[in-house]
C-alpha cells in the first residue's frame, strides 16, 4: 500500500513483543538463515506444486515459515519490477458481496505492467477457529474483487502459488485468490 512497512531485525518471523527498545532480545540470524535455506529450496525445486506448498506453510502460521515466505516471495517480486512497485500508479479496488469488509485490495500499473495485491481482513470474524487460514471458495461464498478499472477480462499469475487465473467481467472470485495461500500477489 502506499508508504512503506517497517521490518524490524528479528521479525522476519513472528514476534509477539512490544516494539520498544526495551523488548529488544538478540535475533536468532542462524534459524532465520536456515528457514529461508529450506523455504528457498523447496519452493525453487522443479518438483514442488508451489500451490500445494503455499497451503502447506499456512498450516503452521506460528512457526514463521509463512511470513518469512511472503516476504521473500514479495521482496523477489518487487526486485524483478522495482518500477512497478516505487513509481506505478495506484489504485485502489473495491470487494463486493456479502464477505467485501473482509478483504483490502489494490494494483500499481507502470509502463504497462501491472500487480495486484489482496489480503483479508478481520479474520478472526470469518472463523470460528482462529487457527485455521481464511482460505477457499467455501469461506467466501460470493465475494468478488472488482477489476473494472483495469480494463478487460485478463490472464494473471499469483507470484506466492504459481496459480493462474482469469478476470470475468466484474473481476476475481476472492475464494480463488484465497484458494491456497491467504494473501495473493498478482501480476499480469
Amino acid at each position: 500500500m502506499p508508504g512503506v512497512a517497517d521490518t524490524y531485525q528479528g521479525t522476519e518471523i513472528p514476534d509477539f513483543s512490544l516494539v520498544d527498545p526495551d523488548n529488544r532480545r538478540p535475533v536468532d540470524y542462524r534459524c532465520r538463515q536456515t528457514l529461508l535455506k529450506n523455504i528457498r529450496r523447496r519452493a525453487e525445486s522443479p518438483s514442488t506444486n508451489l500451490e500445494a506448498y503455499a497451503r502447506e506453510l499456512t498450516g503452521g502460521i506460528e512457526d514463521g515459515r509463512a511470513k518469512l515466505y511472503l516476504t521473500w516471495r514479495a521482496l523477489h517480486t518487487r526486485g524483478d519490477h522495482p518500477g512497478l512497485f516505487s513509481k506505478g500508479e495506484y489504485f485502489p479496488l473495491t470487494a463486493a458481496g456479502p464477505l467485501s469488509e473482509h478483504v483490502v485490495a489494490f494494483a500499481r500499473r507502470w509502463e504497462g505492467q501491472t500487480a495486484i495485491v489482496a489480503v483479508p481482513r478481520l479474520t478472526a470474524r470469518l472463523n470460528s477457529n482462529a487457527d485455521q487460514p481464511s482460505l477457499g471458495p467455501e469461506l467466501w461464498k460470493n465475494t468478488h474483487l472488482e477489476t473494472k478499472e483495469l480494463g478487460s477480462p485478463s490472464k494473471w499469475m499469483n507470484v506466492l502459488t504459481n496459480s493462474r487465473l482469469t478476470t470475468k467481467d466484474d473481476g476475481f472470485e476472492v475464494g480463488e485468490l484465497f484458494t491456497h495461500f491467504p494473501v495473493a500477489l498478482l501480476l499480469q
